[in-house]
C-alpha cells in the first residue's frame, strides 16, 4: 500500500510540474497552455465552437459566430462572386461551402436567401440582429481610419479588403470586420416599417436603441457621439431585409449601431456579404 501511495504522489507532482511549466511557457496566450485548454473545455465556451468561430456568451447561454466574414471555399467555381448568378453557380455544387477564414475575399453579391442556404449547408444559420450586435459590441468605432482600423474610409476602392486584414478591427468577442468592409445580412425581415411588433423610426442618426441594438429613436440632422455618429436607413413599404455594420465607403455613418433596412431580401450587391452563427447545445 505504501508503494502505491508513493507512486501516486510522485505522478501527481510530475503532472502538476508539467502543467506549471507549460503554463509559464504560454504566458502570452494562456489558452494555449494545458491548464488554459482545460479551463476552456470545462467552461463549455471555446470548446463548443468549430474552427473559425468564436463563442459569445449571453444571459441564456450563448452562441458561436464566424470570426470572419464568410468566404467561398476553394471548391467553389467562384471564390469572389461578382453577381447573383455566380453565387447561384457556387451553391449549385454541394462541395462549395461558406467558410470563416482570414485573408480571403468576403462572399458578396449574394441575396439573403442564398446566404441562408450557404450557412445551412455547413450546419449554421444567419445571425439575428441581437446576436450580431452582441458579437460586434466593443469593436473600435472611431474616425481614425488608419490602415489597421476598420475599413470605413476607403472611398476610392472598388472592392473590400480581404477578411481579417485590419488588425484593430476586432471586437472583444474576437470577431473581425463587423464594422465596415461589407454590410452583413441578418435573418430577420421588416414589414411596412415594423420590426417584431415595433414601428421603427425615420432615417437619421442613431439616438436610442433597444437592448438588441436596434434603433428606436433617430435625429435627421444631428449625429450623436454616444453612438459614434452611426446612421439608420429605412424604406417603409413592403418587406425589407436587414443588414448591419456599414461597408468600406460608409465613413462615420457605419458602425456597430448602423442598420440598413432599405432593400428586399432578394437584393444582391457588391457591398453586401454575411457571416454565420451556430447554436450551442444546452
Amino acid at each position: 500500500m505504501g508503494l502505491l501511495r508513493w507512486i501516486f504522489v510522485t505522478l501527481s507532482v510530475v503532472g502538476l510540474t508539467t502543467l506549471g511549466i507549460n503554463a509559464f511557457d504560454n504566458l502570452d496566450d494562456p489558452s494555449k497552455s494545458l491548464l488554459g485548454a482545460a479551463f476552456v473545455s470545462i467552461s463549455g465556451s471555446g470548446g463548443a465552437c468549430s474552427e473559425g468561430m468564436v463563442f459569445v456568451g449571453t444571459s441564456d447561454g450563448g452562441f458561436c459566430i464566424d470570426m470572419y466574414e464568410a468566404s467561398a471555399s476553394d471548391d467553389c467555381p467562384y471564390t469572389d462572386p461578382q453577381s447573383k448568378q455566380q453565387s447561384d453557380d457556387n451553391l449549385s455544387l454541394t462541395s462549395c461551402e461558406a467558410i470563416s477564414k482570414k485573408d480571403a475575399p468576403p462572399w458578396r453579391n449574394i441575396s439573403r436567401q442564398q446566404a441562408e442556404l450557404a450557412c445551412a449547408r455547413v450546419q449554421k444559420r444567419l445571425p439575428t440582429s441581437n446576436e450580431w450586435y452582441r458579437a460586434a459590441l466593443g469593436t473600435p468605432d472611431a474616425d481614425a481610419w488608419g490602415r489597421e482600423d476598420c475599413n470605413l474610409d476607403n472611398v476610392s476602392a472598388s472592392d473590400p479588403d480581404k477578411t481579417g486584414s485590419r488588425e484593430k478591427c476586432v471586437s472583444p468577442a474576437g470577431t473581425y470586420d463587423m464594422i465596415g468592409n461589407v454590410w452583413e445580412w441578418l435573418q430577420e425581415t421588416v414589414q411596412n416599417g415594423a420590426y417584431q411588433g415595433t414601428t421603427l423610426p425615420e432615417n437619421g442618426y442613431v439616438k436610442s436603441i433597444t437592448d438588441g441594438g436596434v434603433p428606436v429613436e433617430t435625429n435627421q440632422d444631428t449625429p450623436d457621439p454616444s453612438f459614434f455618429n452611426d446612421y439608420f436607413w429605412i424604406e417603409r413599404d413592403g418587406v425589407r431585409g436587414i443588414f448591419r455594420g456599414g461597408y468600406w465607403k460608409s465613413q462615420s455613418d457605419g458602425g456597430q449601431y448602423s442598420v440598413n433596412i432599405t432593400v428586399p431580401p432578394s437584393f444582391t450587391g457588391a457591398a453586401v456579404g454575411f457571416r454565420c452563427v451556430k447554436d450551442v447545445a444546452k
